[in-house]
């Protein structure tokens, strides 16, 4: 199952140098899942499935009879269930196969049908080796709005949570994870503390990786340009504080798209609630929007894109304050 939360993230290549390294206190992450329907953020899913994959014998006297989950491609709904059983056998593969299933359909989708997933992926890879900055930006544009995607689930039973934390600040697979989990939900001071001391930790070997591969540098800064590409109709987004300015507002007017509609779903009271009279309560939560015009781009910015752009030297040159009349 964890296979398939690296498979999301499309391989270990793309955050390779971004991984924290050594941070002094590793914060979890928690899945929480109410009775009924739930809207759930992508970070908040892929922790879950990392806590059920590394517990699945004792998550499993807990867990729900079946969770369903629902993913939406661009034009339809991909199902698939993570059921008790399966967790108690030590068996996912129709999870997985759900999982490769969802990403086959979005890249057919976002491609006109000219790959699948992993060819996708390859592609992307030898695009970064050769530092085709047109194919990198697209690439890192649709990883980014992945990264920040949420699906519906489903849970007959009663509220379920389950929290995630790395074993080792060694895992880097684990903390890789962990931090799209905390970057595409409610991120705490302490999270942001510990991604950040990892960032700032960057050793001297990485950035020299960097000037071998000038392609990687390249996609770094486009991850982390703050554009997001919109798709024409719904798109399944999460209210994440990396998506918001810093007053905490998604800023739906950002970029060049024209969105008409914007709601975040209420897990509790089950139902939709406009995004502009959500509450900072609400962060890590589902969003919808709709857009009525062509494909298009959101372009964000706070404190979180500035840092990383200005740590890796993408940033506007700072000037020196004026000196007194």
């Amino acid at each position: 199952m964890l296979a398939a939360g690296a498979f999301i993230v499309a391989g270990a290549i793309t955050f390779a140098y971004l991984v924290p390294a050594r941070a002094a206190e590793i914060p979890s992450c928690t899945m929480s899942v109410k009775s009924g329907w739930n809207l759930v953020s992508f970070g908040e899913l892929m922790c879950g499935i990392m806590e059920l994959d590394s517990h699945r014998g004792q998550t499993a006297t807990n867990f729900p009879v079946y969770l369903d989950v629902y993913g939406y491609d661009g034009r339809e709904y991909v199902y698939g269930r993570i059921g008790r059983q399966d967790l108690q056998d030590g068996s996912s593969r129709s999870f997985s196969a759900s999982v490769e299933n969802y990403f086959n359909g979005r890249v057919k989708n976002i491609t006109g049908g000219q790959y699948l997933a992993n060819d996708y992926f390859n592609d992307a890879e030898n695009s970064i080796t050769s530092n085709n900055s047109q194919k990198i930006k697209e690439y890192a544009g649709r990883l980014a709005r992945e990264s920040f995607a949420s699906a519906w689930v489903y849970n007959p039973g009663n509220e379920f949570t389950v929290t995630y934390r790395p074993r080792s600040d060694d895992d880097e697979e684990a903390l890789l994870g962990l931090s799209i989990s905390l970057l595409s939900g409610n991120i705490s001071d302490s999270g942001y503390a510990f991604l950040k001391n990892g960032l700032e930790k960057l050793s001297v070997d990485a950035l020299r990786e960097f000037q071998r591969q000038p392609g990687m540098l390249t996609l770094v800064r486009e991850l982390f340009s703050g554009r997001v590409p919109i798709e024409s109709g719904w798109n399944f987004l999460s209210y994440s504080k990396v998506l918001s300015d810093n007053t905490g507002r998604i800023n739906l007017n950002s970029g060049n798209c024209n969105i008409t509609k914007a709601y975040l779903f209420d897990d509790s009271a089950k139902n939709w609630m406009r995004l502009g009279d959500a509450s900072a309560s609400m962060v890590g939560s589902g969003v919808v929007v709709y857009n009525a015009g062509s494909a298009c781009t959101l372009n964000v910015k706070n404190q979180y894109l500035d840092f990383v752009t200005n740590l890796i030297g993408g940033g506007a040159q700072a000037a020196p304050p004026q000196l007194p009349n």
